[in-house]
Parts: structure tokens; C-alpha cells; sequence
């Protein structure tokens, strides 16, 4: 959020967070089928009010599997008649069957096999996992518009930046699946996450990230609504629309302001909305989603101590920082900023009125007039010059929430017009909807010991490294491997005694945490023949991802394979699209060596490494540090070899610094040591 020139990002609230765990813990019945058979239906849920009962057959004797609710849609795979005469439906339920009453459901009859639909999904370029949401949405309501917002994001850097931590949270009462184990998150040795904001908010793991971002989980009855364009449109917005959206919480309510006057919160937010150019029924669900159903906070009772009178609506500017809590800061925003004399957006806010329209206005221009103008934008700002940055929540689960609420604003009536919807597309998107986790329980998935017999493990044993080797003599023609887990409740597979065969044998350790996550070890496990006289000592460094390194740069294939000093075998180099090296060529980052005993059985197989060779040529020149400079801005990325070469000052990350590395270098002021 900008505030004074500067960015500040807005933090939901806990009760909001509450009510958004409910919603988006509803169970999802899967509808993305392939194809529309013929003796398949779908239908929508309507009028449950608190959900309806999944069953195991068709009938109340039998037992409950779960709950679905309103605007759920379901694929209908047959249906019975209980005893009582009632016809149930047995639909696609968590990849089984369930049952439930067709009372509770409308069947959509037409609309699915619309040709012409399916040519303007294809226009727009929605890929067509995207497909069978839209087309039965488009069933449903056939006035509705859908357009694809195309990111020009790669799926991967757009998750992968909206995960950094401390920019996506999630309460700490959440699944520990849903919670980041990163280390600047959580503490692996006493087990606690570290709060970001104020009411246990801790960082989010990647996975749900990816959830939430992606938007065909949310191609439904109502949660779409994260997706409408938030213009006013007095043709489908009125007031009976915000009093649908309010209903139950603090804002279904009549108020006496500052001034004496009664006011009703549904037409002030309506009157917000039609004056600033924003869907009162965004501005709505906004701020339940800050102040919560019951409207508790200091933020808006009016009587925070030095701040009575104030009120602060839609949490602007409430953020922890300079020692206050956020509220506080929210309230010094309200009242005019720390020296009380601001005067934007009609501060100070020293009624209710000044606060709810203020307030919209501040949103109005900051997000809806500068692109962010869908729910799902003002979480995850993929567009526009500054993207990843300027969001007015970290709540990952923000615009979902606001969008679920925003769609109670929308009867059956309304949901008639011709509603527009900006739906995000991404490059190399998964072909499939990124699943929410599910896993609960510890996290822990180290161990505290792993052996291979009572042989040497290179390098030593440590729960960051994952890869690691092992040579046992010819005679060892099995090994007993020992995996402990740290934590009692993981288990681990792939231990025990292992059968060798002569050279070259993996394995791989994994570590099932009790929550399902998983960390894996690969044993490269390299049984030696029966070598007679076979030696070898290289006067180079071999690390336990298999990597030669400490070779002088320009060093030619015959010097290099000298260098081995091998005694009853050979080697063999080739290049890294697998063609022979000749003995002249010069051995760069990403050439392969192969040692065999004189038998011809591999010994071992190496790759080489050479410290700021990132393109592989053998040199160290200005197109490594083009390559390298490429790598940080994002324009092209650097992987296996290619990416550890790049790293110069081996501190586990590629950056400028790397770069600067590489330019010393080549103008001869400071050479790279290898």
C-alpha cells in the first residue's frame, strides 16, 4: 500500500483470517473432468445455508463423509432412491463416490458443449485446463464475460516471488503444510515459526502459495468473484446488494456518527462506491475482511485512547513499526499522520462518513485506477511496472476470503447481467490446478544419523546436504544402511541392506515427516572391482555431488586426465552434449569424466567444475559475465554445473558479486581461484 510516497504493506486481521480458514477449508468436489460424457450431469449446491451432508449412500442412515456448500459445483455420476423415496445423487467426491439429497441441487442442463464458447476460450488463450470452470460457469450464467489477463510470467518466478518470506502469511493455528520451514521462517531445533504480524502470522509455505495464486482453483459459483472487475456499475450494484453481502456481521446495522446523526452502513458504503468509481460490494467485503463479522477493533470503536473519534475502516496504514502496534499507526494515519495536519483522501477521519468514504477514495486511486482492479490483483500484482510489490495484504488466502464475501452482494437476479471477469494466465503453467496441502503434524523430516556400514561418507553427514558418496572395496557385495529419523513420528525408507553390484550403485533415502513432507538423500554408492592393481589419486578436489573442481583454467584434456593419476584404468572426457573430447581440446564447466578399471567397469563419473566458466567454453571471459548478469536480472537462468560455476565466491548464491568476480578477472586486476 502507498502511504506518503512510501510502500506499506497491509495485514489482515485475525478474526478475518478465521472466517477465510472456514471457507476455504470447504471440501472441494472435483469437476475437472476430461470431456462431458453423456450419462454425466453437473449440478450446483443452493440454499443449504450450513452446508450439505456428503453420505456413503444414498440416505441419512448412513455415514457422513463430509460437508459441501452453496455454489459448489458437482459432477453427477448416477443416482438412487433412499427408503424413505427421497432421490440422492451420487456424485465425484475426493476421488471416490458420495451421496447427497437432490433437494439441495440444481442441475445445469445446457451450455456445456457450446462450440462457439469454446472458440472464445480459445481466443483469449486461456490454456484449456481452464477450460471445463469457464464452460460451467458460462452454463450457468451465459451473460457472463470472461477475459484472460496474460502476466507474461513464467508460473514458477511468479510463485517463487510471492513466496519470499514475510510476503505471503498464514495463521499459526494453520496446517503445518500451509506454514514456510525455510529457516528465516522456522526454527528447526525448537520446532517454532516466527510471527510477522501481530495475531501469530507466520509465513506461508510455497505450496499454498501456489494454491491460492492459481486461479483455476477457483473457477466456481462464487469464487470467481476475486476476478470481477471492481468498477461501479449502478446497473447491477445497489443497495439491497450490500445488505445481502453484510448480513450477520457489524455492518447490518443503523449507527450514530460523530455529529449525532444515525446512519445506515449498507447505504454509506453504496454512497462511498457511487462516488469514487468502485463496486460498493468490494469496498463491503473489504471491510469485514480487515475489521472481522463483529466489527471489534479499536481500529473503528472510536475510543482508542488518544484517538477518540477516530476511525479508521480499512486499516490504511496499519502496519506495526516505530514502536506502535498497527492499529495505532492505522489511527495515526486516520487522524492526519504524525503531525495531524494530513488532509488527503478527507482526513481526518473523525467520523464514520469521512472514514468509509476516504477510505474508498484512497483505494480507488492507489489500486483500482492503477491496475490492481480485481481482488485477486490487489493480493498478487502481476502486472504493471512494479510487480510482487504494492499489495494490501499478505493474508495469502486474502483475495479468496474478499472474493467469497463479495459474491454474497450478487443474487440470483443480478448474477444475470453481463458480469466481466479478468481471469490471470501464466507461461508453463502445470498442466493440472496446483493442489492445496493437506498434511498436519510436525515438519520435522531430518535424521539424526545416517551410515553406510562403516564406511566414510563424502562429504560428512549433514541434514542441508542431499547428496553423497561412497566407495566400499570388491569384496562388499552389500551394505547395511542406517537412517534415524530426528523426529519419532517420521519414517524413512530405502534404509537397510542394500545388494552392490560392481561399480556405480544408488540409492535413495526419504524422510516422510508426520505432516507428508518429504526431504531426500542419494547415496552414490561406487563398489570397486576386482581391481588388482587399480589406483587413483587425483591432484583435483571431488565433491559429493560428483563434482571435479581446482583445474586451471585452459587446462587440455590429456593434461587434465594425467592429472588423475589413474594406475590400472582410464579415463574418458567428454563434453556436455556427450561427444568424445579430443586430447588437444581445453576441459570446461560441464565436461563429464569417466574412470574405468581395466576391465571396463566405471569406477566413478565426474563432472567438471570450473570457477567462472558459467557458459562451459573453458575460458573465463565477458560472455561468462554476460551470462552471469543475465542469471540475476531473470532474463535467462543458469542451472546444474552451469549455476555452481557461476557462483565465484562460493557463498550458495549467484549475484552481482559473482559478476564483479568474473570482470576483475578478465581485466587481469584479481584472478578467481579455483
Amino acid at each position: 500500500m502507498l502511504h506518503s510516497g512510501k510502500r506499506m504493506e497491509k495485514r489482515t486481521r485475525r478474526l478475518a483470517g478465521i472466517v477465510t480458514v472456514f471457507a476455504i477449508c470447504m471440501v472441494m468436489v472435483s469437476v475437472l473432468v476430461a470431456g462431458f460424457a453423456d450419462n454425466v450431469r453437473y449440478g450446483v449446491i443452493t440454499d443449504t445455508v450450513v452446508g450439505l451432508s456428503v453420505r456413503s449412500g444414498p440416505g441419512t442412515s448412513y455415514s457422513r463423509l463430509g460437508l459441501i456448500y452453496d455454489g459448489t459445483t458437482v459432477t453427477i455420476i448416477g443416482e438412487k432412491k433412499a427408503s424413505d423415496g427421497a432421490t440422492w445423487y451420487a456424485i465425484d467426491y475426493n476421488g471416490g463416490t458420495g451421496y447427497v439429497i437432490s433437494t439441495y441441487v440444481r442441475i445445469i442442463s445446457s451450455g456445456l458443449d457450446d462450440k462457439e464458447f469454446e472458440a472464445y476460450l480459445k481466443e483469449q488463450g486461456f490454456p484449456e485446463s481452464y477450460w471445463d470452470g469457464l464452460k460451467m460457469l458460462h452454463a450457468m450464467y451465459p451473460e457472463w464475460v470472461f477475459k484472460a489477463d496474460h502476466t507474461g510470467f513464467d508460473w514458477d518466478y511468479a510463485v517463487d516471488q510471492e513466496s519470499v518470506i514475510g510476503k505471503s502469511l498464514v495463521q499459526s493455528t494453520s496446517k503445518s503444510s500451509w506454514k514456510s520451514t525455510d529457516p528465516k521462517a522456522y526454527n528447526w531445533d525448537t520446532g517454532v515459526w516466527t510471527v510477522y504480524d501481530s495475531g501469530g502470522w507466520v509465513a506461508a509455505s510455497r505450496e499454498i502459495v501456489a494454491y491460492y495464486m492459481d486461479p483455476r482453483n477457483f473457477l466456481s459459483q462464487n469464487s470467481i468473484f476475486q476476478f470481477l472487475l471492481q468498477s461501479y456499475d449502478g446497473n447491477v450494484q445497489n443497495v439491497a446488494g450490500v445488505e445481502r453481502l453484510v448480513d450477520g456481521t457489524f455492518l447490518d446495522a443503523t449507527v450514530t456518527d460523530t455529529d449525532g446523526k444515525k446512519i445506515y452502513y449498507p447505504q454509506v458504503i453504496f454512497d462511498a462506491g457511487k462516488k469514487v468509481g468502485v463496486n460498493p460490494y468490494v469496498l463491503a467485503a473489504m471491510i469485514v475482511q480487515e475489521q472481522g463479522v463483529k466489527g471489534q477493533s479499536d481500529s473503528i470503536s472510536g475510543k482508542a485512547p488518544g484517538f477518540e473519534g477516530y476511525f479508521n475502516y480499512y486499516n490504511i496504514g496499519a502496519v506495526a513499526g516505530g514502536g506502535n502496534t498497527a492499529v495505532k499507526n492505522g489511527l495515526i494515519y486516520a487522524k492526519g499522520g504524525s503531525s495531524g495536519n494530513g488532509t488527503s483522501y478527507g482526513r481526518p477521519w473523525d467520523s464514520r462518513v469521512k472514514a468509509i468514504t476516504g477510505g474508498a477514495q484512497f483505494y480507488a486511486n492507489g489500486y483500482v485506477t492503477a491496475g490492481q482492479n480485481t481482488l485477486y490483483l490487489k493480493r498478487f500484482n502481476v502486472q504493471g511496472d512494479n510487480p510482487f510489490t504494492h499489495q494490501y495484504m499478505t493474508s495469502v488466502w486474502g483475495a479468496s476470503s474478499e472474493g467469497l464475501s463479495l459474491a454474497g452482494g450478487y443474487s440470483e437476479e443480478l448474477r444475470q447481467a453481463p458480469l466481466v471477469f479478468s481471469i490471470p494466465v501464466y507461461e508453463d503453467m502445470p498442466s493440472t490446478p496446483c493442489a492445496a496441502p493437506t498434511g498436519d503434524g510436525s515438519p520435522d523430516n531430518r535424521l539424526s544419523t545416517l551410515k553406510v556400514g562403516n564406511y566414510t561418507l563424502t562429504p560428512g553427514f549433514n541434514n542441508d546436504t542431499a547428496n553423497y558418496s561412497v566407495v566400499v572395496p570388491y569384496s562388499a557385495s552389500s551394505v547395511t544402511i542406517t537412517a534415524t529419523p530426528k523426529n519419532s513420528k517420521a519414517k524413512v525408507s530405502g534404509a537397510g541392506t542394500v545388494q552392490l553390484k560392481v561399480g556405480s550403485n544408488t540409492v535413495k533415502i526419504t524422510v516422510t515427516a508426520e505432516n507428508g513432507s518429504q526431504r531426500t538423500f542419494t547415496l552414490t554408492i561406487a563398489r570397486e572391482a576386482d581391481k588388482g592393481d587399480f589406483s587413483i589419486n587425483p591432484k583435483y578436489k571431488v565433491s559429493g555431488a560428483n563434482y571435479v573442481s581446482g583445474i586451471t583454467v585452459g587446462t587440455k584434456v590429456s593434461d587434465f586426465v594425467k592429472n588423475l593419476n589413474i594406475t590400472g584404468g582410464y579415463a574418458q572426457v567428454k563434453n556436455a552434449s556427450g561427444s568424445v573430447n579430443q586430447d588437444s581440446a581445453v576441459v570446461g564447466t560441464g565436461d563429464t569424466v569417466t574412470i574405468y578399471y581395466n576391465n571396463g567397469t566405471q569406477y566413478a563419473k565426474w563432472t567438471v567444475l570450473i570457477y567462472g566458466d558459467a557458459n562451459g567454453d573453458g575460458k573465463i571471459d565477458n560472455s561468462d559475465r554476460v551470462k552471469i548478469r543475465n542469471h540475476v536480472l531473470g532474463t535467462s537462468s543458469l542451472s546444474g554445473a552451469m549455476a555452481v560455476a557461476a557462483d565465484v565466491n562460493k557463498d550458495g548464491q549467484v549475484n552481482n558479486t559473482d559478476r564483479v568476480k568474473v570482470r576483475n578477472h578478465v581485466l587481469g586486476t584479481s584472478l578467481i581461484s579455483q
